[in-house]
Formats: structure tokens, C-alpha cells, sequence
């Protein structure tokens, strides 16, 4: 059985928790019927934080741990239930970065199209270049791309639908 130390990847290794630290701990996170709320410190992103031998960790995965007695050192742990301040063991999966990203897509939770701040791009001018696209001719990726002030490999991937996809023409 792996201890908290060799249990959290990313992040400063965590002493292994004697009972008082683990009562304190789940203390913190009173037991409910749903979400157990973290209702201690939190980072800036909104995740429960706790401080165990001076060293300061993720809660939801020490509620991992304490609930299943090791943590993936390769995978994060992810909130079914989409609540960062939640530790309740029944709520938290393993799983890899690219199922977390794609956990944000499918409950609408990424940034796409102009939400995102460094977008050059509005729905209106993607719009405009997927109609364009309709009628190839050539040299008109780079004139596109002149046009919206944009790489062509941006025109080229609107094009072939693997960006701004959700745009419909």
C-alpha cells in the first residue's frame, strides 16, 4: 500500500496521515448527501486545500486516498460531480488529463470560440470564412487569412472542422 507521501504526482510529496491528521481532515469536509463541501482553505482556482506536515496539498485527492489507500501517481482525480470544493470519495474518479478535458467539453465547461481572450477571431468572421470555403479558388486560404488577419493554418483548420466546430454554416 502506497502512502500519502509517493500518492500525489504534481504536487509536494505528503506525509503518510496519522489518525488525528485524518480526523482533522474529514472534519473539514462534512459528510452529506451529496457533495461533501471542503470548508477549509481553498487555492485561488477554487480546489480545497490542506496543510499536513507543513506542506500543503489537494484535498480531493487526500480524500482519494483516505477512501481507497492510494492515489495514481500517473492520473489525476477527477469531480464527477464538476464541484472543486467536493471530497466525497464517491464523487472522485481517476482518470488522464485529455478525459478531464474532455469531461469540460461535454458538460460545456471549456472555453471555445470568442470566449476565449486571446481569440483574433469572432463567430461572425468564422461564419463568413466557412462560406467562403464553400466555393474553393486558388490561393484563397492565404487571402482569407490576409483578409482576418489570421495564419493560414488557422483558415485550414476552421476549414476542415477541427476548430471552431461549433460555428454551423
Amino acid at each position: 500500500m502506497a502512502t500519502i507521501l509517493e500518492a500525489v504526482p504534481k504536487c509536494l510529496p505528503m506525509p503518510e496521515l496519522i489518525e488525528r491528521q485524518s480526523r482533522n481532515f474529514r472534519a473539514r469536509a462534512p459528510k452529506s448527501d451529496g457533495c461533501w463541501e471542503w470548508t477549509g482553505n481553498l487555492s485561488t482556482t477554487g480546489y480545497g486545500r490542506v496543510s499536513l506536515g507543513g506542506q500543503v496539498f489537494l484535498a480531493h485527492r487526500v480524500a482519494y486516498f483516505l477512501a481507497n489507500g492510494e492515489c495514481p501517481t500517473d492520473l489525476l482525480i477527477r469531480h464527477t460531480c464538476h464541484n472543486r470544493r467536493c471530497c466525497n470519495p464517491s464523487h472522485l474518479i481517476s482518470g488522464s488529463s485529455a478525459d478531464n478535458s474532455q469531461d469540460m467539453v461535454d458538460h460545456g465547461r471549456s472555453i471555445r470560440g470568442e470566449q476565449n481572450c486571446i481569440s483574433v477571431l469572432t463567430e461572425e468572421f468564422v461564419t463568413a470564412i466557412k462560406i467562403a470555403c464553400k466555393t474553393p479558388f486558388p490561393g484563397q486560404i492565404k487571402l482569407l487569412a490576409k483578409k482576418y488577419k489570421v495564419h493560414v493554418n488557422t483558415i485550414q483548420t476552421i476549414k476542415a472542422g477541427r476548430s471552431w466546430a461549433h460555428v454551423r454554416v
